[in-house]
């Protein structure tokens, strides 16, 4: 299609297979292709390179029009740093911050330790009946 040349079909694609991207690059060039006309695969590497180019283009011109509103911003100085955390912290609750005291020490190591040291000072009492003491029988109810 592109040089009139002879190709194998294995040595290209018909446009139809192309991604209409694609597609419109090559008609851009050849308006009366169709699409049965076959391209080889040295021209749809040209293409491709093409589109690619085009792609980092638009992407470069994103950025730069972002850049020069970000720029604009920064030079009048109507922006304003906002420390999210402490406006969080102004914002709770009395309730609020008795429930986070709760959920911090009851995910601790030392709430795990100490509870499981309780567990077993239980038991054991309950087991061994020290000082007569048999007030949860086996199988215990452990603090439930």
């Amino acid at each position: 299609m592109v040089d009139d040349a002879k190709y194998d079909i294995v040595d290209g694609l018909t446009l139809q297979e192309l991604e209409p991207q694609l597609q419109a690059l090559i008609r851009h060039d050849y308006p009366h292709s169709s699409p049965t006309d076959f391209i080889c695969s040295e021209h749809l590497v040209q293409y491709r390179m093409q589109k690619m180019d085009q792609m980092i283009a638009k992407d470069y011109q994103q950025n730069k029009k972002i850049n020069q509103q970000l720029s604009h911003i920064l030079a009048k100085n109507t922006y304003q740093v906002v420390d999210v955390n402490r406006q969080l912290e102004n914002s709770l609750t009395f309730g609020q911050r008795v429930a986070d005291a709760v959920a911090r020490f009851g995910g601790s190591w030392a709430f795990i330790i100490s509870f499981v040291s309780i567990m077993l000072v239980w038991m054991l009492l309950n087991v061994l009946q020290l000082f007569g003491l048999h007030f949860d029988p086996y199988p215990f109810i452990l603090l439930n």
